[in-house]
């Protein structure tokens, strides 16, 4: 009877205790409903009741998780999808706001550009004319030679052809004495020469120009720094321009950005000089296990420490109103930072400046980084 009545119905309960135990350490709560504990009006019926509405609530509220869990997820992928949107337009108008800034700073070197193609224009025009010049003696004797075909072979002729004959060795003379032919061999020379620099500003002006941000390349620093160098060449006519290439590895980068930052900082360090007599602009480079450097250091006016703690915020200039955008150091840190690089400065009011871009050897750069 004390079997039937008290060791039974508890053993019922223990192993029923055990199976809901199980399930909630299994996280199958809405099987829990299939657990039920019999029961009664003794102690242990009035505590297997108390268990049932224990399991009830722990499966009521675990179901009220599970919708608020759904709810929530549901909201993250909305809230993720918009995020994704949102960085997307990000990027987009940051690459846009580097290409209008390489649109401003190409517009500002237009009229310099203009005179450093006009310049070997004006002399290849001027070689071109006084070669048509030179020309013209070369067409006499071509013609006296010519007019020997139209003589008959009559003795009468005779006259004629020594006439002829004495013309041409006359022309020819002339030729000969004016050195004609190395002079027109200098003048082509000068010419093509001149054509050369011409081509050679077009296709800087065409890289610098160009929209594809994204393509990167394995590059000497070099190429770029000469590159810009050119394409800056009006703005710095004025500064003696000393370069010190210290040995470098080729690196991955788009040679197109390097070049805007490099032209940008060139540009930056010519205004800073004011007329300094002995105003000069170095550029070096160096590397080391891991990165290449580039420095740009100019002697000018220099910066205070409160300019130089705000250069590279966006808008941020000291020039005058209508002389610059405020953008050029910003976009030159964010190209500089999608690199995987950086760009830092340093500064003495009264000495002058100096600008370090850093970019790493082993850079697993792609253009899909440059164009995210």
């Amino acid at each position: 009877m004390l079997k039937f009545l008290a060791f039974k119905p508890l053993k019922e309960t223990t192993d029923k205790i055990s199976l809901a135990e199980k399930l909630i350490d299994d996280k199958q709560y809405n099987k829990l409903s299939d657990v039920k504990f019999a029961g009664g009006r003794n102690e242990i019926g009035l505590v297997n009741h108390s268990i049932n509405e224990l399991l009830n609530r722990i499966q009521s509220n675990e179901g009220k998780l599970a919708n608020i869990n759904q709810q929530l997820e549901v909201k993250v992928e909305e809230r993720t999808a918009e995020l994704q949107d949102t960085l997307k337009e990000l990027k987009n108008s940051q690459l846009q706001l580097i290409r209008s800034e390489k649109m401003a700073t190409l517009g500002q070197m237009v009229a310099g550009v203009a005179h450093e193609v006009n310049t070997p224009l004006s002399y290849v025009q001027n070689n071109l004319e006084i070669i048509g010049q030179l020309t013209e003696q070369y067409e006499e004797l071509i013609e006296l030679v010519q007019g020997l075909k139209g003589i008959q072979p009559e003795a009468a002729a005779d006259d004629k052809i020594d006439k002829l004959l004495a013309d041409i060795v006359r022309a020819s003379d002339e030729i000969q004495e004016d050195d004609l032919s190395s002079e027109l061999k200098e003048l082509i020379k000068d010419s093509l020469f001149g054509v050369e620099q011409i081509t050679e500003m077009v296709l800087n002006l065409r890289n610098f120009a160009r929209l594809d941000e994204s393509k990167v390349k394995t590059i000497d620093v070099r190429e770029c720094i000469e590159s810009s160098l050119k394409i800056a060449g009006n703005s710095i006519k004025h500064q003696a321009i000393v370069t010190d290439f210290g040995p470098t590895p080729e690196i991955k980068c788009s040679p197109s950005q390097i070049n805007q930052v490099l032209v940008n900082l060139l540009n930056n360090a010519s205004q800073a000089m004011e007329g300094k007599p002995d105003d000069k602009i170095e550029v070096r480079t160096y590397a080391d296990d891991t990165n290449v450097y580039i420095e740009v250091t100019d002697n000018g006016k220099g910066m205070s420490q409160t300019v130089l703690d705000q250069i590279f915020e966006p808008f941020f200039t000291t020039k005058a109103a209508g002389e610059g955008t405020g953008l050029g150091m910003a976009i030159s840190q964010q190209i500089m930072e999608q690199h995987n690089g950086a760009i830092t400065a340093t500064s003495t009011e009264g000495v002058g400046t100096v600008f370090t871009l850093t970019l790493p050897i082993n850079n697993n750069l792609t253009e899909q980084n440059m164009s995210a």
